[in-house]
């Protein structure tokens, strides 16, 4: 019940301070009827992870079979971003890397919609 709660609230404090800014990208057709766990709920765990935040990338993905959300996330004032996969069936947080230079994708434009 608590963990509903939060998700909820969290969910609801990303909308409103405009964290919700880049649309999910769904990297192959039918991704997102397999998902067990919405977008909406996805997010504001991988947003959870990573205070402050803003998803400037999501993208609906299977990787090793596993179905995952895999948020890009960046911290303002903070150089490179969060990467955070979320499992889509079961919700739970599967890798939280950061990634700098070289290995951080452009996300001057990445996502944003």
């Amino acid at each position: 019940m608590l963990r509903r709660l939060a998700l909820t609230t969290s969910m609801i404090l990303a909308a409103a301070c405009g964290e919700e800014s880049s649309t999910l990208v769904e990297e192959a057709p039918g991704l997102l009827a397999r998902a067990t766990v919405t977008d909406a709920v996805a997010r504001a765990t991988a947003l959870a992870r990573v205070p402050g935040g803003e998803v400037v990338k999501a993208v609906l993905e299977e990787e090793d079979g596993v179905l995952l959300y895999s948020y890009d996330i960046e911290v303002k004032g903070q150089e490179g971003i969060e990467e955070v996969h979320i499992d889509a069936k079961t919700g739970a947080v599967l890798r939280v890397e950061h990634e700098t230079g070289d290995e951080a994708p452009d996300t001057a434009t990445a996502g944003r919609a």
